[in-house]
C-alpha cells in the first residue's frame, strides 16, 4: 500500500503542473490567434482602402486647374468675371467642393476662385509644417501661377479665417476686402476651455484608422446638403487616408497658426463682413463664441456683423437656406470696394 500511495503521489504532482502550464498555454495561443486575426483584418482593410481610393481618383476628376506649387500640384477653380477677384478659403478639413452653393452665386457679380489646400481635394500633399504662413505662401504662389492678379477679396471659413488674416499680413496691399465666416478666433480654444492636444491626438488616431478603411465608415454617413457632385466628392475625400494625414499635419501646427493669426495686423478701414452661426452643439459656449465673433468684426472700422439664426458652423456654407447669406455678404464687400461706400452696420 505504501508503494502504491507513493506512485499515486508521484503521478499527481506532474499532472497539476501540467494543468497549470496548459492553462497558460491556451491563453497564449488564444492571444496569438487574436493578433493574427487582427493583422489579417488590417491587411484586408489596407488592400480594400488602397483600391477604393484608386477608383475614386478616377471617378472624380479635378474640375479646375492643377498647377505646380514647389514640388506638388494644387487645384484651383475659377468662375465669373470682374474685379476684385474673390478667393475662397475653406474650413479645416474642407476644400473647394464645400463652396458648391456660394461660388456660383458670387460668380454672377465678380470672378471667384475656390482652391484646395495641399493634401485636400485634388491638391497633392505639401511640405510640413502646415502652419498658416506656409499655407498663405502656397496660395500666393498658386494665384501667381494661375495668372490671378490682385486686388483680392479674401473669404475665410472657420480656420480659413486665420489663414486669410496671415495672407493679408504677408502680402499687404493685395487684399482689399475680407469676409470671415464663423471664423476661428486666435484665442478660441483657451477662451472656450478646450484642448488642442486632444484634437491632435484624435487626428493622429484617425490617420491610423484611415489606412485600414475604418474612416470610410465615418465618411459614408456624412451628408453636407451640397449639390450631388460636390457632396460626393467631399465624402470621397473624407474617406481617404491622405485627407486624415493632412488633418494630422494641420492640427500639429495649429498652435503656430493661431499665434501667427494673433500677430497679424488689424484691417484698418478695409471692408470686412463677419457672418456668425447662431446655433451651436449642446455644451459649447454660445455666448462666448458670439463674443469672439464680435471681436473679429472689430478688426476693421468698416465692418458688418451678422448672426444667422438656425445655422451651424458648417451649414452656413453647405445648406441652401443659409449659404445665400454668405454670398450676399461677399457681394456687399465687393460693392463696398468698388464704390468706396462704407458697409452698413
Amino acid at each position: 500500500m505504501t508503494i502504491i500511495s507513493s506512485i499515486h503521489e508521484t503521478v499527481k504532482q506532474p499532472t497539476d503542473e501540467y494543468r497549470k502550464r496548459g492553462c497558460l498555454f491556451y491563453v497564449g495561443r488564444g492571444l496569438a490567434v487574436l493578433v493574427i486575426l487582427l493583422s489579417v483584418l488590417c491587411l484586408v482593410g489596407f488592400v480594400y482602402e488602397t483600391g477604393a481610393e484608386a477608383k475614386e481618383r478616377q471617378a472624380y476628376a479635378a474640375p479646375g486647374q492643377l498647377l505646380y506649387v514647389g514640388g506638388h500640384r494644387m487645384h484651383i477653380q475659377c468662375m465669373g468675371e470682374g474685379s476684385p477677384t474673390v478667393i475662397l478659403e475653406a474650413a479645416g478639413g474642407h476644400f473647394s467642393a464645400t463652396w458648391g452653393l456660394v461660388q456660383p452665386q458670387v460668380a454672377q457679380t465678380s470672378r471667384v476662385c475656390a482652391y484646395d489646400r495641399a493634401g485636400y481635394g485634388w491638391s497633392e500633399p505639401g511640405p510640413e509644417p502646415r502652419d498658416a504662413g506656409q499655407i498663405a505662401s502656397e496660395l500666393h504662389t498658386l494665384l501667381a501661377g494661375a495668372g490671378i492678379e490682385p486686388p483680392y477679396v479674401m473669404v475665410g471659413h472657420s480656420v480659413g479665417g486665420i489663414y486669410i488674416r496671415v495672407f493679408n499680413a504677408q502680402y499687404p496691399g493685395e487684399v482689399v476686402g475680407s469676409v470671415l465666416v464663423d471664423a476661428t478666433h486666435p484665442d478660441n480654444w483657451t477662451r472656450q476651455g478646450e484642448s488642442i492636444e486632444s484634437l491632435q491626438m484624435m487626428a493622429s488616431v484617425s490617420a491610423g484608422l484611415a489606412r485600414i478603411g475604418l474612416m470610410r465608415l465615418f465618411a459614408s454617413v456624412q451628408n453636407f446638403g451640397l449639390p450631388t457632385e460636390q457632396n460626393a466628392a467631399l465624402k470621397a475625400n473624407i474617406a481617404s487616408s491622405q485627407y486624415w494625414d493632412t488633418q494630422r499635419a494641420d492640427t500639429a501646427s495649429m498652435l503656430s497658426s493661431l499665434d501667427q493669426g494673433r500677430n497679424s495686423s488689424n484691417l484698418s478701414d478695409m471692408p470686412l463682413a463677419v457672418i456668425a452661426a447662431a446655433d451651436y452643439p449642446e455644451g459649447k459656449g454660445r455666448d462666448t463664441e458670439l463674443a469672439l465673433q464680435r471681436e473679429i468684426a472689430a478688426l476693421s472700422t468698416n465692418s458688418l456683423y451678422r448672426q444667422i439664426d438656425g445655422a451651424h458652423h458648417i451649414t452656413l456654407v453647405t445648406d441652401p437656406l443659409y449659404a445665400p447669406f454668405v454670398s450676399e455678404a461677399i457681394i456687399q464687400v465687393i460693392e463696398a470696394e468698388r464704390t468706396g461706400v462704407p458697409l452698413i452696420k
